[in-house]
C-alpha cells in the first residue's frame, strides 16, 4: 500500500511550501484570513493550540497536532474561534508565536481524479491502522520552529513542511483504493509468508482471475506472474512475485488500479489494443497449459 500512495504522490506532482508560523498574544482571540485569490490549497497545523479552520461556509476543529488541507478559490480562515475575532495581534514581544504553521501545497491536473481530495481534509478522524499522526505532527512542527532565525531555512522548512502535508494526506483514503477487495490483494501480496497464487486473489476479490487481471492494470510491469518452479505445466500455480525487467513473464500490477465503475469502454487504441492483444496470447497460453496439464 505504501508503495501505491508513493506513485500517486509522484503522479499529481504534490509540491509543498512552507509559508508561516502565526504569531499572537497567548490567550487571545483571534482570526486569521488567507489570501481569497489562491489557486493552490492551503494547509494549516497547530502544535499546541486548538484553533478552528474554515473554507467558504464549512468549519472544523484542529486539536493540537491535527493538520487541515483546505481547496483554494474560496474564503480560507484560521482562527482560535468559530465565531469570527479581529487579526491576530502581538502586545507581548516575549511569546509571541502560538504554534499554528501554514503554507501551500500545488497539485497537477491529476489530483482530482487520482487522489480525490475533499474541499476540507483534516486529520481528526480516528485512524484505523492505529497511527498516532499528532505525536508526529507536534514533532515536526517543533522542528519547524526551531529554524527560526537560522541561515537559509527555506529548503528543510518546505522539506518539513511536505511531511506535515504527507502525514494528512495518510490519514485519506484516494478513491482507487477504496475497493476493498483490491485492498485485500495488496495486502496479501506485501504481507509476509508465500506470496499468493492468482486464483487465491480471485477468491480474496471475489471474483473470477481474467476480471481480477482486467481491474489491476495487467501489463503494468510492477509485479510477474511466473509459473511455479517445478510444475510449470500447472496454470493454477501461478504466483506472485515482485517484478522483473520487461519482457520476463507475464506481469500484475499494482500500479495501475483502475475504478471498474469509470473504466474508458469502445475501441481498443493505443495501449488499450496492446493490452488486449496481451490478454488474448495470455489466454491461449493458460490453453495450452491447461491441456497439456489434462493429460
Amino acid at each position: 500500500m505504501g508503495d501505491a500512495l508513493r506513485a500517486m504522490y509522484g503522479a499529481v506532482g504534490m509540491r509543498v511550501t512552507y509559508g508561516a508560523g502565526l504569531e499572537a498574544d497567548l490567550a487571545s482571540a483571534w482570526t486569521h484570513d488567507f489570501p481569497t485569490g489562491r489557486v493552490h490549497h492551503t494547509w494549516i497545523a497547530t502544535e499546541i493550540e486548538r484553533v478552528w479552520v474554515g473554507r467558504g461556509d464549512v468549519d472544523e476543529v484542529l486539536e493540537p497536532g491535527g493538520v487541515a488541507v483546505l481547496a483554494g478559490c474560496a474564503p480560507i480562515w484560521v482562527g482560535t474561534r468559530s465565531a469570527r475575532n479581529p487579526p491576530p495581534r502581538v502586545d507581548d514581544p516575549l511569546f509571541p508565536a502560538v504554534g499554528v504553521h501554514h503554507g501551500e501545497v500545488a497539485f497537477g491536473p491529476l489530483m482530482p481524479e487520482v487522489l480525490g481530495l475533499p474541499e476540507l481534509l483534516t486529520t481528526m478522524q480516528p485512524q484505523d491502522n492505529g497511527w498516532d499522526t499528532g505525536s508526529d505532527v507536534v514533532l515536526t512542527l517543533r522542528h519547524l520552529g526551531s529554524l527560526v532565525g537560522q541561515r537559509w531555512p527555506g529548503p528543510p522548512q518546505d522539506a518539513l513542511a511536505e511531511m506535515v502535508v504527507t502525514t494528512a494526506l495518510s490519514t485519506w483514503r484516494p478513491p482507487v483504493l477504496r475497493d476493498n477487495s483490491l485492498t485485500r490483494c495488496i495486502n496479501a501480496i506485501a504481507g509476509p509468508g508465500p506470496p499468493p497464487t492468482v486464483p487465491e486473489l480471485a477468491a480474496l476479490a471475489n471474483t473470477s482471475e481474467r476480471t481480477l487481471r482486467r481491474r489491476s492494470g495487467r501489463g503494468g510491469g510492477r509485479l510477474r506472474v511466473p509459473l511455479r518452479p517445478g510444475d510449470a505445466s500447472d496454470p493454477r500455480s501461478r504466483r506472485v512475485v515482485p517484478a522483473a525487467p520487461a519482457g520476463h513473464g507475464d506481469t500484475f500490477s499494482d500500479s495501475r488500479l483502475t475504478d471498474p465503475v469509470h473504466e474508458p469502454r469502445g475501441s481498443c487504441t493505443g495501449s488499450a489494443k496492446v493490452e488486449k492483444e496481451n490478454v488474448l496470447v495470455a489466454d491461449r497460453r493458460w490453453g495450452r497449459a491447461r491441456s497439456a496439464w489434462r493429460r
